[in-house]
């Protein structure tokens, strides 16, 4: 009985490592689709940087230091078309995908992180000086 033991050892260690890539490559797509259903509240920048018709280049969300487009940029409301960054209040979805976007005079298209604004709430910056 010992020597079968033996015998089975390795089919044992074979079936381990077949199974141990498939097991986590699962558990890494599963992590990710997790992630791309949650909405998020975040405080955030918006930036405007001009009409699409015109070379521009619309809205461009800064979360965390990563810069963002929305999906469905028309949610953002026209009191945002400012020069100056604002502040907002946003709840969102990460997409978990990039998208190509092109504007201005640009040669080549860039790679920009896409999310999905679920809303959106102006944030009023205070002056605290007396």
């Amino acid at each position: 009985m010992e020597n079968n033991f033996l015998v089975m050892k390795p089919h044992a260690l074979i079936v381990i490592l077949f199974l141990l890539p498939l097991i986590w490559m699962c558990s890494e797509k599963t992590t990710e689709s997790a992630l791309q259903n949650i909405i998020h509240t975040k405080e955030v920048f918006i930036s405007w940087h001009g009409d699409y018709e015109v070379d521009g280049c619309g809205f461009f969300i800064l979360i965390d230091l990563i810069r963002y487009k929305a999906s469905n940029e028309e949610m953002i409301g026209e009191e945002f078309k400012t020069e100056e960054i604002m502040s907002a209040l946003i709840e969102y979805e990460n997409l978990g995908k990039k998208t190509q976007y092109l504007c201005g005079d640009s040669p080549f298209p860039e790679e920009i992180n896409m999310l999905k604004i679920h809303s959106i709430e102006k944030l009023e910056l205070y002056n605290n000086s007396f």
